[in-house]
């Protein structure tokens, strides 16, 4: 239960769905979580959440409203992680957005929508990377999400869909050129999972995908997690530039 001990680890989209369920899960196994996230509110409420079950306290925990499109934001946020806890051993970027999803094919697609999504899902992803990487400890490592759609992709699926195409790029490229220090660079595919984003996307129905996975369910947030502490670990030492996807058997 302390497979974490006195790890710091800096999560973005920490406040709630996939984020807030890692943050749990590495607080409550004895590490410091610095969570960021845009919603104000849900920060709070992902705050007192995490002090109920962080091993070492509130302490343990730091929470900042950061928009990750903004990079003297994510700069600081990182900074002031490190300051805090003295080091930064590990990463799971996971802030993300689906857009207009459901609803535009390329033909219609929104200047603005693409802009947006594009924005949030990879330049953002790229700034709180390059932040996280200047900061991180040799021998930590970094998880980034993408999608199980970049393997099934779909109509309308477009900016989703090429924005978490480019996580991975710039994943396997990053972990090419900081491998020799030790530091590892992962990505997780996840499919269909019960999120905030997931049931607000428009044009989502719940049951037709849960009836075309081999499960016959979509995922749970801790169930995700858990793959993503696995890579965060020591367990995981050999592993990086992989991509690894966890949908209920959708894409197969």
């Amino acid at each position: 239960m302390d497979s974490f001990n006195n790890k710091a680890i800096a999560i973005t989209g920490g406040a709630s769905g996939m984020g807030l369920a890692l943050a749990k899960y590495i607080a409550s196994r004895g590490g410091r979580v610095s969570i960021a996230d845009v919603q104000e509110n849900a920060l709070n409420q992902a705050v007192d959440a995490l002090a109920k079950v962080a091993s070492l306290g509130s302490s343990a925990v730091l929470a900042r409203q950061v928009d990750v499109r903004k990079t003297d934001q994510v700069d600081s946020w990182i900074e002031e992680t490190k300051r805090t806890f003295g080091q930064l051993n590990g990463a799971a970027n996971l802030a993300g957005i689906s857009g207009r999803m459901g609803i535009d094919p390329i033909v219609d697609q929104k200047d603005d929508d693409w802009e947006f999504v594009m924005g949030v899902n990879a330049t953002g992803l790229m700034y709180s990377l390059r932040a996280e990487l200047r900061a991180i400890t040799p021998g930590g490592s970094i998880v980034n999400a993408s999608s199980s759609f970049v393997f099934k992709a779909g109509p309308t699926f477009a900016p989703y869909t090429a924005s978490k195409h480019a996580v991975i790029g710039l994943s396997q490229c990053a972990a090419r050129e900081v491998g020799a220090q030790g530091t590892r660079i992962n990505c997780v595919a996840p499919g269909p999972v019960n999120t905030p984003m997931f049931h607000g996307t428009s044009g989502i129905n719940e049951k037709a995908l849960a009836s075309m996975s081999a499960v016959q369910r979509i995922g749970e947030p801790e169930e995700v997690a858990a793959l993503i502490a696995f890579l965060l670990g020591d367990e995981s030492k050999y592993i990086t530039g992989a991509v690894y996807i966890i949908d209920g058997g959708l894409g197969i």
